[in-house]
């Protein structure tokens, strides 16, 4: 049986719309492992610099061990908030991108079915070139849902690789250890001997205002964390409704082009 060009174009189409379809998984499996990468970073980062100021200050780890897993799990905590608003936004534009599959899927079962029809009727429809004409457009029009959709789903990709970058760029703007606190300087055998000495007495004093400045710092961090949270979730709604919008207008000039 020799397939008529629309039939040809229609399953190339399909083909595109299935490798699309993995791009598309890939895209959501990077944004999860390289945020969630990053911001396994940050954690171990603080973990090692408590580590480091035990051992600067002499001081033995289960005295501050409930203190210790307290600031980490807090910290933890904040980073997660941010990452769930930023996953929020990936799933409802993964939520659009399964629904701009599906209707893809519809035009090409439409496409495939007009086509059927048209070929069981061609011999009465080449006397009739106004109805084949009608049958044609139709399946135009179906070419065009699936191409309109496809453009709803780059902007879905867009948007997606927008999210990860600007998740990854806040990340990259924390510090709850600052500059003072990064400072590490190699001591010699006397100087270490002298910090022995200064532990004895004022070991714990350093460690313990080490760990409130580190609090303070997660504190600060949850209260400059909320507005952008809420911007995050703003701009999701925004894109979501114009996506809707899109999705309308594809429909309806579908619908006008087949009745």
């Amino acid at each position: 049986m020799i397939k008529s060009k629309g039939m040809e174009l229609m399953e190339l189409i399909n083909q595109l719309g299935q490798i699309e379809t993995i791009d598309t998984e890939i895209t959501f499996a990077i944004f999860r492992s390289s945020t969630q990468k990053k911001m396994e970073e940050k954690v171990n980062e603080l973990i090692n610099k408590i580590k480091e100021q035990m051992i600067t200050y002499g001081i033995e780890n289960k005295e501050y061990e409930e203190q210790n897993d307290k600031i980490i799990a807090k910290y933890k905590e904040v980073l997660k908030k941010m990452y769930t608003e930023y996953e929020n936004s990936i799933i409802s534009i993964q939520l659009e991108m399964q629904e701009a599959e599906s209707n893809q899927k519809v035009a090409i079962a439409g496409f495939k079915k007009i086509a059927d029809i048209k070929r069981e009727n061609i011999a009465a429809l080449q006397n009739n070139p106004v109805q084949l004409q009608k049958y044609i457009d139709k399946e135009n029009a179906c070419i065009v849902k699936f191409n309109d959709y496809n453009t709803i789903l780059d902007e879905c990709l867009i948007e997606t690789e927008m999210c990860r970058k600007e998740f990854l760029k806040e990340l990259d703007k924390i510090h709850v250890i600052t500059e003072e606190m990064r400072l590490v300087k190699k001591a010699s055998k006397f100087q270490e001997i002298i910090q022995k000495i200064k532990n004895v007495f004022n070991g714990k004093k350093y460690y313990e205002a080490f760990l409130n400045n580190i609090e303070q710092n997660i504190l600060n961090l949850e209260s400059i964390n909320e507005p952008k949270i809420k911007e995050v979730s703003n701009q999701n709604v925004k894109f979501i409704a114009t996506i809707i919008v899109m999705r309308k207008k594809i429909n309806n000039s579908f619908k006008l082009a087949v009745s």
